[in-house]
């Protein structure tokens, strides 16, 4: 049976970031539940209103296998998109397996559960929302999608993760006009989602594996947009259906550096986002870029970038210094 945690245990600072590990949950719950992370930003009282959008919540969590969260009901439509891991996402009586690119849409006042897998941790991320009325034709039939949603369970083509990743970090790291831009990114996604529902046709076909530039640029499109959660090199081969070995020859043939390393490259990238945010830690942007530890994530680190990523922050917060002192004289 997995473990459950009650209602009483999911701890929300309304309108405010939650960033908690297992540590930190443990004493604020009296003992750890099974949550490895917990990353979320709640506004139940006070949905954040974003135009017509109103955003109820939204956040990652990471738990331990078999960890179950209750059947509850939903106070807003929510979409649960699987990174990693695989588990049982529930809608009533109807029950989806995820694994990673798997999402979960679950309609206001319906029945809700997750239960997560016992082989591995489960990894996914959560937006809960409604609408407002609107005269905007798109936004009421958006609208009514959401309420009378038939496809509970969809799978990812590539624009889903896209989408998340970018609202993810919209709301980690508050840039300037965050407010407009935050909308723009929830309206991407709800679209993404009703076009990917409805069968939505984009013309695009699987790409030829004869090492000409579509091919490459389609593996170079799909790495980048999938980097929070490409485990290993044999599932990119497994996505465009051809040999590994002959994958990662036509790649360094024609990139100029092996697939593996561009990978890393990419990864450690994506995580300078998160080291300029203070809030998160070196080992939090470790888990979130889905490394085993943070050693080998900082060996990682050194190897592309030539520094730590604790003297990488450094170099941002003297740059910061030396900046606002110019300012002033």
């Amino acid at each position: 049976m997995p473990r459950q945690a009650s209602h009483r245990q999911i701890i929300c600072f309304f309108g405010d970031l939650l960033l908690l590990n297992k540590e930190e949950i443990g004493l604020a719950v009296g003992r750890y539940d099974g949550r490895m992370f917990n990353y979320e930003y709640a506004y139940f009282n006070k949905p954040r209103r974003l135009g017509p959008i109103l955003l109820v919540q939204i956040g990652e969590i990471k738990v331990e296998p078999g960890y179950g969260y209750p059947q509850h009901n939903q106070c807003c439509h929510e979409i649960s998109y699987c990174i990693s891991g695989s588990g049982t996402f529930s809608s009533g009586d109807e029950k989806y397996k995820l694994t990673a690119g798997g999402i979960h849409i679950i309609e206001k006042g319906g029945l809700h559960a997750v239960a997560a897998d016992c082989g591995e941790p489960l990894r996914y991320a959560f937006i809960g929302f409604d609408f407002s009325e609107s005269d905007d034709a798109a936004v009421e039939k958006l609208a009514e999608f959401f309420s009378m949603c038939e496809k509970h369970f969809l799978v990812d083509k590539g624009e889903i993760g896209r989408s998340i990743n970018k609202l993810m970090n919209e709301i980690y790291l508050k840039p300037e006009l965050n407010e407009k831009y935050l909308e723009c990114c929830l309206t991407e996604l709800f679209i993404e989602i009703y076009r990917l529902a409805h069968d939505a046709e984009d013309g695009r076909s699987r790409p030829s594996g004869d090492g000409g530039a579509d091919f490459i640029y389609s593996l170079l499109r799909y790495i980048d947009r999938h980097i929070y959660d490409i485990p290993d090199l044999a599932t990119v081969s497994q996505k465009f259906g051809y040999n590994q070995c002959y994958i990662s020859h036509v790649f360094k043939e024609k990139v100029g550096v092996s697939m593996r390393e561009y990978i890393r490259a990419k990864r450690i990238e994506a995580s300078l986002e998160f080291l300029k945010c203070n809030e998160i830690s070196v080992e939090k942007a470790a888990q979130m870029m889905g490394y085993e530890s943070s050693q080998s994530y900082c060996k990682a680190f050194k190897n592309v970038m030539g520094i730590t990523p604790t003297q990488y922050r450094k170099a941002l917060s003297e740059g910061a210094t030396e900046t606002n002192g110019e300012e002033k004289q």
